[in-house]
Formats: structure tokens, C-alpha cells, sequence
């Protein structure tokens, strides 16, 4: 299936982790950028649950992109950052 130029509205950056020593010397985990890419967004779901007398909303989505060597090598443990 193709994506048209047009369905690219967003724009998401795939983050990777990496480690870094802090003052002292202990490895600290932070994000850099991996690639950014123009994405088509589409909500895929919604809901409510309630625990520990709280309630917490969460709305799930998904990011179509064009596909290139650099996409190939996304990992699942790469994260997504998007509109801020």
C-alpha cells in the first residue's frame, strides 16, 4: 500500500537510547534523535480505566511512513516523539 504524498501531514522523530556517564561515572540513559520523517496519523483507540482510585484516559495511535534504509533499521525499542 502507498502513502500519497498528501497523507504525510505530521511529523514524528524516531529516538534512540543511549548511555552516558554522569558525574559519577554512572550510566545515565538519554534520548537522541535517530531520524525524522513526515508521518500519516491514525487513532486506533481510546478508553478509561480506573485503578488506585484514580482515573487515567489513554488514546493510542499509528504512524504510517515511507519506508527507506534508515527506517529499516528502527527498533522496537526506539521510541516515537511527537508534537512535542
Amino acid at each position: 500500500m502507498t502513502i500519497a504524498a498528501g497523507d504525510l501531514r505530521e511529523k514524528i522523530t524516531i529516538e534512540r537510547a543511549s548511555y552516558i556517564n554522569n558525574e559519577f561515572n554512572e550510566p545515565v540513559e538519554t534520548w537522541a534523535p535517530y531520524i525524522s520523517r513526515r508521518a500519516r496519523r491514525e487513532d486506533s483507540g481510546s478508553g478509561e480505566k480506573e485503578a488506585a482510585g484514580q482515573v487515567g484516559a489513554f488514546l493510542m495511535a499509528r504512524f504510517a511512513i515511507r519506508r527507506d534504509a534508515l527506517v529499516d533499521g528502527i527498533k522496537p525499542t526506539d521510541r516515537i516523539s511527537y508534537d512535542g
